[in-house]
C-alpha cells in the first residue's frame, strides 16, 4: 500500500475550518480597507512609473532572500545583526515552506489525487523542515528579544502574543504528526521516518497507543483555534506581524528615483506654504511607510545621532508619526498636537546628518530622509524657523555665494589656483571637461591642499580640463539639505546654464555633495552632464596605465572612510579601495563599520555648519573607531570628512601620532607618471585652520 494521508483522520465536521475561512475573509478585507482608507487621506503621488515591474522582480528577489537582514552584498554584518537575519530567514522561509504544503495536501484532497508514495514522503519531509525552522527561528527570537535584550527592541505585548502564537502552531502540529503516528503504527515504519520531527516525538508518546486518539482530536481542534484566533487578533490590533502583507507592498512601492535625489517642490514659484506641517500633508505612499514599518530598531542602531547621544531616534519618529496618524483620523485626539514641534521635536528634525544609514538598514524600505527634508522645508521656508547657525549659512549662501563663516573664508574663491597655471572655462583652450573645485575645496586652507594635489595629478596625467575660476559659486547642495529649497533651485538653474553656455559635458570633482546634487538632482531642471567624482577618476587613470604606483620603502597603515554621500548614496565603495590595494607599500585595515554601514563623520545634511551642543559630536566618535583600527593615516574622499575628522584628531591631541588624508593627496604622494615623473614625496603644504571651519 502507496504512503499516503487522510485530510481530516478521525476529525468530524472538519469541514468547519473552510467556513471559518470564509467568514473570517471579510476581516480581513476590512483590515486592509481601514489602513488603505488612512493612507489615502495623504497626497496623491504617482508611483506607478516606468521600472515598477523591474522593482517588482528586485523587492521579491530582495524579500525571499533577505538580503538587506543578511547584509548580502554589502560589507559584513556584526554577529548580533547576522543571527536576527538568520533567525528571520528561518521563521520566514520555514512558513512559506508550510503553507506551500498545505497548499499541496489541498490541491491533491480537492482537485487531483497526486500525493501517494514518494511524492507524498517528499512533502511530509518539506513539512517536517519548515515546522523546524519556524520552531528554531522562534526560539532564536525569544532568546534574543528577553535574554539577550538588545537595546533597539521593545518588547511590547504584541510582540509576545505574535512570538507565543507561532510557538504553539508550530509545537501543536509537531504534537498532532506524533499522535497520529502513535496511534496508526504499532511498529515503526520507514515512510513515516520522513516525518523525523513527529516520529521522534511519538517515541517518547509510545507507538501503537490508540488511547491516544482523543488527545490528537482535541489537539487539532485546539491548533485550529490558535490559527483563527491568531488571524482576529492580527486584524483588530492591527499587529505588527500583519507587516508579511504590508511590507511587499511597501517594497513595491519604493522610490526609484536616485537615491541621491531628493522630491523637488511641486509648482514651487506659486505654492503659499511649503513642505509637510500636517501628517495629511504627507503622501499616501509615506503614510503607507509608517504602516509598514516593523519597528525592529535597524535604523536606529545605525543613526549616528541617536549613537551620539542625541534624542533623534528614526525609528521612534516613524513610530510617532504612526501614532499620531492613527489618533488623528480614527478620532481619539483629545488634543490637537501638532506634527512639529510636539509630535516631532524640532530639534531632531535639525539633528539628522541624512547619512542615509536608517535607510539602507531598513528591511522594508521605509524612507525615513524624505520626510526629515519635508519638515526642514516647512520650518526653513513657511515658518522662518531655523537654527541660529542654519540662518548663518543661508545668510552667506546668500551675501557670498557659499555657506562658509569666518575671516579666512573671506577670501577669493580662486587664491588657491596661484601658480598652477591652470585653464579658466571659456578663457583658455577649448574642453569638455569641468574641474568644479566645490565651495568647501577652495576656500578652506586644508581642503585647498587637496584641490592642489588633484590638479596636479590631471596636469601630469595630461587631461585636458578647465576651472569656473574665482567666480565658481556653490552647487546648491547645502541649502537643498537644509530645507531651503528656493535658494538650491536659483543656484542650480543659474549653474546648468553656465554649463550648457560653456559646452561642459564631463564635470570632475572631489567632493561627494556636489557629485551627487549635478549627477542626481540637476538632472531635475534638465542639467545631464557626465559627472566623476575624484576617486572614479583616478582608478581610471591607474587601469589604463596613465599612472602606476612608486616603490616606496617605508610602510604605513591606512583605513578608509566611506563618504555618506559617495557610498551609500551612489554606491562608490570599492574605487577608492582598487587604488589604496594598489599601493604596495600601504597595508589597508578596514574599521569596525565600513562599506554601507560605515558610520557618517557628522558634516552632512547641513550638520557641518551646525552646532553639535547635545551628546558626543559624532566626528569624534568616528574619530576614535578610525584609530582603534591600529592604523596611523585615515584616507577619506570628501572635503567634508576630512574637515570632521581634522577637528576631532586635533581635538583628541593625536595629530601627533595620526593623521588624516584625501585619497588624491595619498596618491600623488605614492605614484609615478606614465612619463616617469616620480611625485612621492611631493605635497603641498598651507596652514590647518585651528578651529571648527563651520562656526
Amino acid at each position: 500500500m502507496e504512503a499516503a494521508r487522510e485530510a481530516f483522520w478521525h476529525i468530524e465536521y472538519g469541514w468547519l475550518i473552510y467556513l471559518l475561512g470564509l467568514l473570517l475573509l471579510p476581516l480581513i478585507g476590512y483590515t486592509i480597507y481601514r489602513r488603505r482608507r488612512l493612507w489615502q487621506i495623504g497626497k496623491p503621488e504617482g508611483r506607478f512609473e516606468k521600472g515598477r515591474i523591474k522593482a517588482f522582480v528586485t523587492g521579491t528577489i530582495d524579500i525571499l532572500l533577505h538580503k538587506r537582514l543578511l547584509g548580502i552584498g554589502a560589507m559584513p554584518l556584526s554577529i548580533g545583526e547576522l543571527y536576527a537575519g538568520v533567525m528571520h530567514l528561518l521563521i520566514f522561509g520555514g512558513i512559506l515552506l508550510l503553507l506551500l504544503v498545505t497548499s499541496l495536501f489541498a490541491l491533491h484532497e480537492h482537485v487531483a489525487a497526486f500525493l501517494r508514495g514518494r511524492p507524498y514522503l517528499v512533502v511530509s519531509l518539506l513539512g517536517e523542515l519548515g515546522g523546524v525552522a519556524v520552531l528554531s527561528g522562534i526560539i532564536m527570537a525569544a532568546i534574543r528579544r528577553y535574554i539577550l535584550r538588545p537595546e533597539r527592541l521593545d518588547n511590547s505585548l504584541d510582540d509576545a502574543v505574535v512570538l507565543i502564537s507561532l510557538f504553539l502552531l508550530t509545537i501543536t502540529g509537531f504534537i498532532l504528526e506524533a499522535l497520529r503516528i502513535c496511534a496508526t503504527v504499532p511498529t515503526p515504519l520507514w515512510e513515516e521516518r520522513w516525518s523525523f520531527a513527529g516520529f521522534a516525538l511519538a517515541g517518547v508518546f509510545g507507538l501503537g497507543d490508540a488511547s491516544l486518539l482523543p488527545w490528537y482530536q482535541r489537539i487539532w481542534w485546539f491548533h485550529v483555534i490558535i490559527f483563527y484566533g491568531a488571524i482576529v487578533y492580527l486584524c483588530l490590533s492591527f499587529s505588527k506581524l500583519f507587516h508579511v502583507i504590508i511590507s511587499p507592498v511597501n517594497i513595491f512601492f519604493r522610490s526609484l528615483r536616485p537615491k541621491g535625489a531628493l522630491a523637488p517642490i511641486a509648482d514651487l514659484e506659486e505654492a503659499e506654504t511649503f513642505g509637510i506641517a500636517n501628517i495629511e500633508d504627507f503622501t499616501w505612499k509615506q503614510l503607507l511607510d509608517l504602516d509598514a514599518c516593523t519597528s525592529c530598531g535597524r535604523c536606529q542602531a545605525s543613526c549616528p545621532a541617536y549613537i551620539s547621544g542625541k534624542t533623534l531616534s528614526p525609528k521612534r519618529l516613524i513610530q510617532q508619526m504612526k501614532i499620531h496618524m492613527e489618533e488623528k483620523f480614527n478620532n481619539r485626539m483629545t488634543i490637537d498636537r501638532l506634527l512639529i514641534g510636539e509630535v516631532i521635536a524640532e530639534e531632531d528634525i535639525w539633528s539628522c546628518t541624512t547619512c542615509r544609514a536608517c535607510q539602507e538598514a531598513c528591511p522594508v524600505f521605509v524612507e525615513h530622509i524624505d520626510k526629515i527634508i519635508e519638515m526642514r522645508r516647512n520650518l526653513a521656508l513657511t515658518e522662518s524657523r531655523m537654527p541660529e547657525s542654519v540662518q548663518l549659512m543661508v545668510g552667506n549662501m546668500f551675501s557670498r555665494g557659499h555657506p562658509w563663516t569666518g575671516a579666512q573664508h573671506m577670501r577669493l574663491k580662486g587664491d588657491w589656483m596661484a601658480g598652477l597655471d591652470l585653464n579658466i572655462l571659456g578663457k583658455g583652450r577649448d574642453t569638455d571637461t569641468l574641474l568644479w573645485v566645490g565651495c568647501t575645496g577652495a576656500l578652506t586652507d586644508r581642503n585647498a591642499e587637496v584641490t592642489i594635489s588633484l590638479v596636479r595629478i590631471l596636469q601630469n596625467a595630461e587631461v585636458n580640463f578647465a576651472v569656473w575660476g574665482a567666480e565658481e559659486p556653490c552647487c546648491g547642495d547645502p541649502a537643498r539639505r537644509i530645507g531651503f529649497e528656493i535658494l538650491f533651485v536659483e543656484q542650480a538653474q543659474q549653474n546648468i546654464a553656465f554649463f550648457q553656455e560653456h559646452r561642459v559635458k564631463k564635470i570632475i570633482t572631489a567632493c561627494p555633495h556636489c557629485f551627487n546634487t549635478m549627477k542626481n538632482e540637476y538632472p531635475q531642471w534638465g542639467g545631464v552632464f557626465e559627472v566623476l567624482h575624484h576617486s572614479q577618476l583616478l582608478a581610471q587613470l591607474l587601469s589604463s596605465g596613465k599612472w602606476k604606483p612608486t616603490e616606496r620603502q617605508d610602510r604605513r597603515r591606512v583605513t578608509y572612510h566611506d563618504s555618506c554621500y559617495l557610498g551609500r548614496y551612489n554606491d562608490i565603495f570599492q574605487e577608492p579601495r582598487e587604488i589604496l590595494h594598489q599601493l604596495p607599500q600601504l597595508d589597508v585595515i578596514e574599521m569596525s563599520r565600513c562599506g554601507q554601514r560605515a558610520l557618517c563623520c557628522g558634516g552632512g545634511g547641513g550638520r557641518i555648519w551646525m552646532e553639535e551642543p547635545v551628546g558626543t559630536k559624532i566626528n569624534r566618535i568616528r574619530t576614535e573607531e578610525a584609530v582603534k583600527s591600529g592604523s596611523e593615516v585615515v584616507v577619506t574622499a570628501c572635503p567634508f570628512c576630512l574637515q570632521m575628522f581634522d577637528e576631532g584628531i586635533r581635538a583628541k591631541e593625536l595629530d601627533k601620532t595620526f593623521k588624516v588624508m584625501d585619497l588624491a593627496e595619498i596618491v600623488e604622494e605614492n605614484m609615478t607618471f606614465f612619463n616617469g615623473h616620480d611625485r612621492g614625496g611631493t605635497r603641498f603644504v598651507a596652514s590647518v585652520p585651528s578651529g571648527h571651519d563651520g562656526v
